[in-house]
């Protein structure tokens, strides 16, 4: 009789406990589900291709521009071709044109007349590959004339009248790079200057007075087509002791660090003297002062002279001026004044 009382005495207390259980086991938190991260803004690049120009049977020139990193920075940029549209990076028909936003030049290499081609430009970050728009091109080879020499006549500069001369320094290019004939005239300004070398691209006008000079610089070719352009050199009266020396409109480019390059310094400046470099903005009314190049990361403007025939056996040219920027807006046009 005992026996059969405890036994009723477990299942009773069975059953009370059974619905304590079932609401342990199901009342059991449940990890939180994360919400996905809507805080990222990083999106991929936004860029364009530029035309195809200057071409010759197996190569031409393009590039492109990227307006837009997309928060993220520029890892590699460059064009891609192919015979198939929509060519891709994965392709080995590429080029690599540095890092940055901003404008660059490709040159495509390996063409072949009468083939139609497909090119883009591209440009990567963390995130993926971008392109611009693609843009088609045929080169063909009935009727195919030699073109006219693009002439660059160089920077346009502003000098104080503390020296009364100063260098012009052009070039041009087609598609053999020879010509016939190079000449210089002054087309405005006062009656004053002398052009010593009138048949060369680089030449020096001595006894210059102040005011406003254009002079035009006019290569020909071999099958007499020509190519003309100009620059403005504006003399001033002196403001200080030292001399100064402006370059107007540079371009930035690439090659490792947001650079401005002043080729061949030393036709400009006295070898050796010390010099104070000064930037100036598009739309801004100061000058900022450039450093010497050093590893101080806080200066935002860095200039450096190569000094090394070789150019170092680096992207750098001998003889050439530098200004680093480490900035990130590079769509504007600076002018580089130099105090000597």
């Amino acid at each position: 009789m005992e026996t059969v009382k405890t036994g009723r005495k477990i299942l009773l207390l069975i059953i009370l406990l059974s619905p304590l259980a079932i609401c342990l086991d199901s009342c059991k938190k449940e990890a939180p589900i994360r919400p996905p991260d809507n805080n990222s803004t990083n999106t991929l690049p936004i860029l364009t291709t530029t035309p195809v120009s200057s071409f010759t049977a197996t190569s031409a020139i393009t590039g492109g521009k990227i307006t837009s990193d997309g928060g993220l920075p520029i890892l590699s940029r460059g064009v891609v071709w192919s015979t198939i549209s929509n060519p891709t990076v994965a392709l080995s028909t590429k080029t690599t044109d540095g890092t940055g936003t901003g404008s660059f030049i490709s040159n495509l290499s390996g063409l072949s007349l009468d083939t139609n081609y497909f090119v883009r430009a591209y440009a990567t970050t963390s995130l993926g590959t971008a392109y611009g728009n693609e843009i088609s091109f045929k080169f063909s080879s009935v009727g195919n004339q030699n073109s006219a020499p693009k002439v660059n006549a160089g920077l346009d500069m502003i000098i104080e009248l503390h020296q009364n001369f100063t260098v012009l320094q052009g070039g041009f290019y087609n598609a053999d790079r020879s010509f016939k004939k190079v000449e210089w005239r002054k087309v405005s300004g006062p009656d004053s200057c002398i052009i010593v070398d009138k048949d060369s691209l680089k030449t020096v006008v001595s006894n210059l007075r102040e005011g406003v000079y254009e002079f035009e610089l006019t290569v020909t070719d071999k099958m007499n087509l020509y190519g003309k352009d100009s620059v403005r050199v504006e003399v001033v009266k002196p403001k200080q002791q030292s001399s100064e020396i402006i370059f107007k409109n540079l371009v930035w480019t690439f090659p490792w660090y947001n650079t401005l390059e002043i080729k061949n310094i030393y036709t400009y400046i006295p070898t050796g003297t010390p010099i104070k470099v000064f930037v100036q903005r598009d739309n801004a009314s100061e000058w900022k002062e450039a450093s010497p190049e050093s590893n101080n990361v806080s200066n935002v403007y860095e200039y450096y002279i190569e000094t090394k025939p070789n150019g170092n056996n680096f992207w750098t040219s001998y003889g050439s001026f530098y200004v680093f920027y480490f900035g990130r807006d590079t769509d504007d046009t600076p002018d580089v004044k130099i105090q000597f």
